[in-house]
């Protein structure tokens, strides 16, 4: 009985969407097989255009299981969250039934709202928290049961723990882990190309980019967007900006790719605006591939960002416009020395591989 598999079953909006959906899929391909089997569960709870490498995935993954529902919302008006839960809660308990899973990890509000009855089962629940840990009173007093349900609240910054742990919980720190790779060769063509990765939602703060590009009079300064659009209304805004300022034909906005590689070989420089962040995975990945990051000042940037690290105010497109051509100006000897010190902090705090460990760690101490 002692050497069985540890059963873990993960709970996913979707299995390509962002940063988190990133992080959970290294778990679930590079979790220890002989020591635990794991589960997916993914709820659809975004618009799913993304078939294609989801199969890829599955293939590459065939020691693990996974369970599709139809689509529920984690956005909307709560109602239709409130709806979206309680369906959740339905289709979760004859899967309950059929994995026996020995653990849950859940890392969406959606997700915490099984909480209670993966309880009542006697399963141990892991919340891994993404984002900053700022929030209001009502959430606590709303999810009251569901919080008092868990195993384990996981953050995956120093700023959102403290957050989270002002409010009673006794939260961990995992961070996240970035894939290792070498430094990628720098661009050496004409036109310095910058690169906003992150998908298009009004807390990317996308828009102070395109007033800093309005500020740029360098005709050979490229900026592409690279994301999913959460919020459509959001893009239609943006693009009208970018026209207004007389910028649009030095904007662009791409289709979403999973090829990390190509995006940070295609670049000179990587932009991180966002208002708030759960973890700034951007950010360490431009020091894995070998990129200089412009990151905005916000708590979660400059608890990872290294000695070097540039920042810029979030609400100030004179002060990034200032530092896009400070960095564009800096001698190639100075960068190359700068991309090495980055790649060497990175890679030895933030490795995938420590990410995963902690996890399985974790596993570990909740079901022995």
């Amino acid at each position: 009985m002692g050497n069985e598999k540890k059963k873990i079953l993960l709970l996913m909006p979707e299995l390509f969407h962002g940063g988190a959906e990133k992080q959970f899929r290294e778990i679930i391909s590079r979790i220890n097989k002989q020591h635990f089997s794991v589960f997916v569960i993914i709820s659809n709870s975004y618009s799913n255009d993304n078939e294609e490498i989801e199969l890829e995935f599955i293939r590459e993954n065939p020691d693990v299981e996974f369970f599709f529902l139809n689509g529920l919302h984690e956005n909307g008006n709560a109602i239709l969250r409130y709806i979206s839960a309680f369906k959740l809660n339905c289709k979760v308990v004859p899967l309950l039934k059929q994995i026996k899973p020995d653990i849950v990890l859940v890392y969406t509000l959606l997700g915490l709202k099984i909480s209670y009855l993966c309880k009542l089962r006697g399963l141990k629940v892991i919340f891994s928290e993404r984002n900053s840990g700022e929030y209001p009173y009502r959430f606590y007093r709303n999810n009251n049961i569901f919080l008092k349900s868990l195993s384990e609240f996981i953050c995956n910054s120093k700023p959102a723990q403290e957050n989270i742990k002002e409010n009673g919980i006794n939260a961990k720190y995992i961070p996240n882990g970035i894939m290792e790779s070498e430094i990628l060769p720098l661009s050496e063509t004409d036109v310095y190309e910058i690169v906003v990765p992150a998908r298009i939602a009004r807390v990317k703060n996308q828009e102070i980019v395109i007033h800093a590009a309005s500020l740029l009079k360098d005709d050979n300064i490229k900026i592409r967007f690279i994301g999913k659009t959460e919020d459509s209304g959001y893009l239609k805004q943006l693009n009208e900006l970018a026209t207004s300022l007389g910028v649009e034909k030095r904007i662009e906005f791409a289709t979403y790719t999973t090829d990390i590689i190509d995006i940070y070989r295609n670049s000179d420089l990587i932009i991180l605006p966002s208002i708030s962040e759960g973890f700034s995975n951007v950010l360490l990945e431009s020091y894995m591939y070998g990129r200089l990051c412009l990151a905005s000042d916000i708590p979660m940037n400059k608890e990872v960002g290294s000695d070097c690290q540039r920042f810029f105010a979030i609400d100030d497109p004179d002060n990034l416009a200032i530092e896009i051509l400070r960095i564009k100006n800096m001698e190639k000897a100075y960068v190359e020395k700068e991309i090495v010190n980055n790649h060497n902090y990175v890679t030895q705090n933030f490795s995938i591989n420590t990410m995963v460990y902690n996890y399985q760690k974790l596993f570990n101490i909740l079901t022995n």
